[in-house]
């Protein structure tokens, strides 16, 4: 792991601790299908 950034997780307005973790994971996998620039992640909340 090269660099670490918070918060993490996708602004999906998640409350339950079940929906922040999707939010997480999702942002997860987008990074490792290129959805996500390294450095570009302001663009997604």
């Amino acid at each position: 792991m090269k660099k670490v950034y918070a918060p993490i997780g996708f602004d999906i307005g998640a409350k339950t601790p079940v929906e922040i973790a999707v939010s997480i994971i999702a942002e997860i996998i987008a990074t490792q299908h290129g959805k996500i620039k390294q450095g570009s992640i302001d663009a997604w909340t």
